[in-house]
């Protein structure tokens, strides 16, 4: 979908600027959509999520400084023309299912993932202001969260295949499924890729 990472940022700046802008969840570090890079230490290779900006690679681990990590990860899409009633052009809707990954130090933050949980999914931000849809050329966008996934163990598995070491026990993992849904014409996709 055009525009992914301008709606992950706008989800972002939505989250930081309500739920989440509480003393006890800072200091908090929020990334848009990251990617899986692999990893070599010694004999062994991981398999870790980064986020690639300007050709520089960070490498997204729980750490001891924040109270909260969160990135944001495109599990899947889907594509469909929507008819237009009048005139002759097309437009295309776009389904996109995203993963949003938290790390909760739990030691900072002094609260569960089960408390951060619905801070963020009722945090979220349901569509883009009306100047930004304008400004990215969309038609429509919703933003719906879809689920949650709390199971540290497996989660810690699939985000970090391969990898020799374990969590700090401070640390838990949070996973919110959510669902963009735009339409958009094709000038749109032009538009995404010349700008």
């Amino acid at each position: 979908m055009p525009f992914s990472p301008q709606i992950t940022n706008h989800i972002n700046e939505t989250l930081k600027a309500g739920s989440l802008n509480k003393s006890k969840l800072q200091p908090l570090k929020l990334y848009g959509l990251c990617t899986t890079i692999a990893h070599k230490e010694d004999d062994n290779v991981a398999f870790l999520p980064a986020v690639v900006e300007a050709g520089k690679i960070t490498i997204l681990t729980a750490d001891d400084k924040h109270a909260l990590k969160i990135y944001h990860k495109i599990l899947s899409k889907s594509y469909s023309v929507e008819r237009q009633s009048f005139g002759d052009e097309s437009s295309y809707k776009s389904t996109t299912d995203v993963q949003l990954m938290v790390y909760n130090n739990s030691k900072i933050t002094g609260v569960s993932k089960y408390i951060i949980e619905p801070l963020l999914v009722f945090g979220f931000p349901q569509q883009l202001s009306p100047q930004l849809k304008n400004n990215l050329g969309l038609t429509k966008c919703t933003i719906s969260v879809t689920g949650s996934n709390f199971d540290s163990v497996s989660l810690f598995r699939q985000e970090f295949p391969g990898a020799t070491y374990f969590l700090n026990q401070n640390i838990e993992l949070l996973q919110i499924r959510y669902r963009i849904e735009t339409i958009f014409s094709t000038a749109c996709v032009d538009a995404c890729l010349c700008n």
